[in-house]
């Protein structure tokens, strides 16, 4: 019934410091999902003229926490936010979507993009002409099964069903 740090680094005071598993204020968490013996997680390393969208894996003791990839590096201006980015993992492919902009109110400013990261080999495939972009569609409601990944995509004012074969696209 006790809530534990992700950590389990004996000296390590959970402060944020770059060497904590927890609390590290290096990258913020975009999504996560346990896959196999690990803790896939992506995230995001913010900087002052750039996002670099990561894919990082994780013990599940907290002992330790690794880069596997960046997938994305955007430029970024001041008046860009993070917003909701998922990641969905099935046979050892990544579905990742990015969201960015000023503001959901302000449809204009908002830049999209989604990726298909492959885990063995760390190629991305991005979905549209760029990987990201105002005229990207959001991508949402992400499932699989099988050699498939199912999601939604924004078709002018209609949500359409898409399905995407993880190795021939």
């Amino acid at each position: 019934g006790k809530e534990l740090f992700l950590c389990n680094k004996p000296e390590c005071r959970h402060d944020g410091n770059e060497f904590c598993v927890a609390t590290n204020e290096k990258y913020r968490v975009l999504d996560y999902d346990l896959y196999g013996e690990h803790l896939m997680v992506f995230a995001a390393e913010v900087t002052d003229t750039q996002f670099l969208y990561k894919v990082l894996v994780l013990a599940l003791d907290g002992s330790s926490m690794n880069e596997v990839a960046t997938v994305l590096e955007l430029e970024r201006t001041p008046d860009m936010s993070l917003y909701t980015s998922r990641m969905y993992l099935h046979r050892n492919k990544a579905l990742l979507t990015f969201t960015t902009g000023a503001s959901y109110e302000l449809e204009d400013t908002m830049y999209y993009g989604t990726a298909l990261f492959d885990l063995n080999t760390k190629n991305v495939t991005f979905f549209d002409e760029e990987p990201m972009g105002k005229e990207n569609v959001e991508t949402t409601d992400i499932t699989a099964y099988g050699n498939y990944f199912y999601y939604c995509r924004k078709e002018g004012k209609k949500t359409v069903l898409h399905r995407r074969h993880i190795e021939n696209g």
